[in-house]
């Protein structure tokens, strides 16, 4: 028996906009544009979400910290609401942290960046809403 997951991402509805490829991109995968509007995240996003839980094999990536940030090093303060919308729906989270750490060489890959090594640290956990 095969199994496909289906992956969605949680993008900033702004980022539908972006030009060249990265737009494209937003365009092109499986997304869940969100917005701050608290009507928003607290009626459409939950049915959105819903609805791909209901069908098996679904996965829902959220950056919550809403940023990327260029070479940035330390751990971002977690944001509450990807482990609430996971805890409503009595679905397992996967919390992943990159760190990334300069190596020993000395080499260059740009004038402003070291070479790097980057250690993934994955979480597991299973939340309920009681």
């Amino acid at each position: 028996m095969k199994y496909h997951k289906r992956l969605y991402f949680v993008i900033e509805d702004t980022n539908l906009k972006l030009p060249n490829w990265i737009g494209f991109l937003m365009r092109s995968i499986d997304s869940i544009p969100v917005t701050a509007s608290f009507r928003y995240l607290g009626r459409e996003l939950p049915k959105h979400l819903n609805k791909i839980f209901s069908k098996k094999n679904h996965w829902v990536v959220v950056y919550p910290e809403q940023e990327l940030w260029l070479n940035y090093r330390k751990p971002r303060p977690l944001q509450k609401d990807p482990y609430y919308y996971a805890a409503k729906m009595n679905v397992p989270i996967i919390s992943c942290f990159v760190e990334i750490k300069d190596t020993n060489k000395q080499e260059k890959l740009h004038p402003e960046f070291n070479k790097t090594r980057w250690n993934l640290s994955i979480f597991l956990g299973q939340f309920f809403l009681l």
